[in-house]
């Protein structure tokens, strides 16, 4: 059953997203939404998911990023998997 659900806009534009829907999205301060105004001229709002570029740096480490052994890891693996296709299929 749909269920209606009204929030208030504060002066600075800002709105107040009902405590059910935020529970039911699993959203919190700094979250996002997106907005998507249909064809009836009606809007549509759903939690917009985060990229894994905005995920990047969210777990904390000690380990340092290396940019050149990242790229030699990956390089190694990519002539790893390569090696793998062409045994497997005889070429």
């Amino acid at each position: 059953m749909k269920e209606l659900y009204s929030g208030k806009m504060t002066e600075k534009g800002q709105l107040t997203i009902p405590s059910d829907l935020r529970e039911h999205w699993d959203i919190g301060k700094g979250d996002r939404l997106a907005f998507i105004l249909n064809e009836n001229g009606e809007v549509v709002v759903k939690p917009k998911k985060k990229s894994i570029v905005e995920l990047f740096g969210i777990l904390k480490t000690d380990i340092k990023y290396d940019e050149y052994e990242a790229k030699r890891a990956i390089a190694e693996h990519v002539v790893q998997k390569h090696k793998e296709v062409t045994e497997r299929d005889g070429k």
